[in-house]
């Protein structure tokens, strides 16, 4: 089964720009500037839970989850292959870039590319924020969550609760400015939901979050 949200990477335009939100907004830490002049950034004691790259997508391009074991990654990969998605076992290089001892790649009904990945590197050194000195909510609830977009909202169901192990926590139906909204929300450890989707979008992500472990400083951002 998958435990955690792992990661994010995006392809941005402007990375100067990522690069002032990332540290002057979120408080997190660039650790490194990645070979196509992005940057990878960090939040806690993962050597990376960021990853920018300079391009023309303006999107995510890579959710990056954690399975809980070898046995689990085999089991997802035999469960999606069975169903006719195809799965792409990235080579040492890839994973190695993205600080992981293995990863493969598949991509969701809503055209999301996903990466499972095991065991995530560990940095050697504490991570410390200027801006939020208590720290983000991480460990076993991982990154945070992600909305994603979801053109065929049961396609999207049946493949992340029967193929990844995702669990229900909750499904809404309402109005928002006019619109009917229907959103679900999917839990893989004790966070509420580390995954959440609904409609089309016109990019893949409709958002993250990252969870501060203090109050005030969700304030002073």
């Amino acid at each position: 089964m998958i435990s955690e949200l792992a990661y994010l990477a995006f392809e941005v335009s402007d990375v100067p720009t990522w690069r002032t939100f990332v540290e002057e907004v979120l408080g997190l830490q660039v650790v490194q500037s990645a070979e196509d002049n992005g940057f990878i950034a960090r939040m806690d004691g993962r050597c990376a839970r960021f990853f920018i790259s300079e391009g023309p997508a303006d999107d995510l391009v890579a959710v990056g989850w954690q399975m809980d074991d070898a046995i689990a990654l085999d089991g997802a990969v035999s469960k999606l292959e069975h169903a006719g998605f195809e799965v792409e076992h990235a080579p040492a290089r890839d994973a190695r870039g993205r600080f992981v001892q293995q990863l493969v790649r598949v991509t969701d009904p809503g055209g999301v590319p996903l990466e499972l990945v095991l065991q995530p590197k560990k940095h050697d050194r504490k991570f410390t924020s200027g801006l939020v000195p208590s720290g983000f909510v991480t460990g076993e609830f991982g990154l945070g969550h992600v909305v994603l977009s979801a053109p065929d909202h049961e396609a999207s169901a049946r493949f992340y609760r029967d193929l990844l192990g995702f669990r229900l926590s909750d499904h809404i139906r309402t109005i928002f400015f006019g619109y009917p909204v229907s959103l679900s929300f999917w839990h893989c450890n004790g966070r509420h939901h580390s995954l959440a989707f609904g409609g089309a979008t016109e990019k893949r992500l409709h958002h993250f979050m990252v969870e501060a472990v203090n109050l005030d400083e969700v304030g002073a951002a």
